[in-house]
């Protein structure tokens, strides 16, 4: 009988561990790009990199994680590619893109001697103003909140009664249409996704055809006597805060259908919740005047809270950013970092000022606002730190708030004089301000979103 050779096992896979790109600052003709490190299976090989770009830049760069690359084209958008490989052939990649350097910040603005209302336009790099167009004659205060989808920039406009919807074109200011959404002198906050915009009032949320102005569907939240958040989503769900109750406030999470607005599942809880909501994979984050939760966004059940502690009020706010929750708190907690997971405290920042707008980006950084600790809050300040460990990077006066990490540029604006300022992410030195040349006084407070290549960034509204 022949003998049968036992079958071996089957040979071992070797594997690169995943990588990213942590960091890209893009200049006018020139980008810094770097990248998270990857490990091979096989113990003791080493580890290199390639960087290309579909332009055909290509740059050997050994076993660093950094990349410079120039030569670039301002007004291009560029697709890259990093490949991580070991002397025996294998190979792992990691996609890029680099957004064009071209950008437009588009915000809203009273003009007090013609009593009239306006959206203008700025280049975000020199500051040059590129269109402006007037909305409205009727003289109001905070009720702009421009998004900016592809080439149109839509806004929501007070001129008495009722509520206009305008959508004009990014590049000349044209106004394509407005449309009367509502019955409401509240502000709207607006959220763009596919062709539909979804706007609230103090009552009601609303589905808004983009191409048309009419209205597909609209929704009441509350009983009048509350307001409503800022609509968020993932890709399956739409997502709004509202508040309600006739004996006391209450506070309610409502999960809906994109086509129709029907509820799929309320939650309800504690404290007061500025609306803005984080959504990563199945959860969904968000701070209120009680704590932080994390719940399941299938179904609105409670995965964590963290309860609050003194002085956790006015707002809080938070970001995600990798394994952590960065959340800011007004006095006393200041901010602190908590394991998304868990919900276990990792640093906290302790500050007694006012703090506000918390706002961070992988770059290794957390960025906040300060201003005295009481009225008349004598003094303000912008300050970075470090998103691993909490400690101080810079701090630097300061009269703009609610800040936003772009492209490697901070932007923030001014609480009273309808502009706004951009500095460098890394040092905080001071670029460039944007708007308001005469810098006269007006209370409308500012409210803008910024465009470079085809995306859009939007700075939350204020609470």
């Amino acid at each position: 009988m022949e003998d049968v050779l036992p079958t071996p096992p089957p040979a071992v896979k070797e594997s690169f561990t995943s990588f990213s790109t942590n960091n890209i600052v893009r200049l006018q003709t020139s980008a810094t790009i770097e990248w998270t490190s990857s490990n091979y299976s096989v113990q003791g090989s080493k580890v290199m990199y390639k960087v290309s770009l579909d332009n055909g830049f290509f740059q050997n760069v050994n076993t660093d994680t950094k990349c410079v690359i120039n030569d670039l084209v301002p007004t291009l958008t560029y697709k890259g590619q990093i490949k991580a490989f070991v002397a025996n052939g294998d190979s792992s990649v990691s996609n890029f893109e680099l957004q064009s350097y071209t950008g437009i910040l588009v915000f809203g603005r009273t003009d007090r001697a013609q009593n009239q209302n306006l959206i203008e336009a700025y280049d975000i790099h020199s500051g040059e103003l590129l269109w402006k167009t007037k909305v409205s004659d009727y003289f109001n205060t905070n009720f702009f909140e421009p998004v900016i989808s592809n080439d149109t920039v839509f806004v929501n406009a007070n001129n008495g009664s009722p509520k206009l919807f305008f959508a004009l074109s990014l590049k000349t200011g044209y106004l394509f249409y407005s449309s009367i959404n509502g019955n409401s002198n509240a502000t709207g906050s607006l959220t763009y996704r596919s062709g539909v915009i979804y706007t609230t009032y103090n009552t009601t949320l609303s589905a808004i055809n983009t191409q048309t102005g009419v209205e597909i569907w609209r929704k009441s939240l509350n009983n009048g006597l509350g307001f409503n958040g800022k609509p968020f989503y993932n890709f399956t769900t739409l997502f709004c805060s509202t508040t309600t109750g006739i004996s006391g406030i209450k506070f309610k999470l409502i999960a809906m259908e994109f086509s129709t607005g029907n509820t799929k599942w309320t939650i309800d809880y504690d404290g007061e919740f500025n609306g803005i909501g984080h959504i990563e994979n199945d959860r969904i984050y968000f701070a209120t005047t009680e704590g932080v939760y994390c719940i399941n966004a299938e179904n609105g059940a409670l995965i964590w809270k963290r309860p609050k502690d003194s002085n956790f009020n006015n707002g809080p706010q938070l970001e995600v950013v990798n394994n952590k929750i960065i959340v800011s708190c007004s006095r006393g907690l200041g901010v602190f970092a908590l394991d998304k997971n868990t919900g276990n405290t990792i640093w906290n920042y302790n500050n007694p000022n006012y703090l506000a707008s918390v706002v961070s980006e992988n770059n290794g950084m957390v960025y906040f606002n300060e201003i005295g600790s009481s009225f008349p809050f004598n003094f303000s300040l912008i300050t970075a730190i470090n998103t691993e460990t909490g400690k101080l990077i810079w701090s630097k006066p300061s009269n703009y708030m609610f800040g936003y990490f772009v492209n490697g540029r901070i932007y923030s604006r001014s609480n009273f004089i309808s502009d706004v300022e951009s500095r460098d992410a890394i040092t905080g030195n001071f670029i460039l301000k944007i708007g308001n040349p005469n810098n006269y006084y007006t209370d409308n407070r500012v409210r803008f979103s910024i465009s470079i290549g085809n995306k859009f960034y939007e700075i939350p509204p204020p609470n």
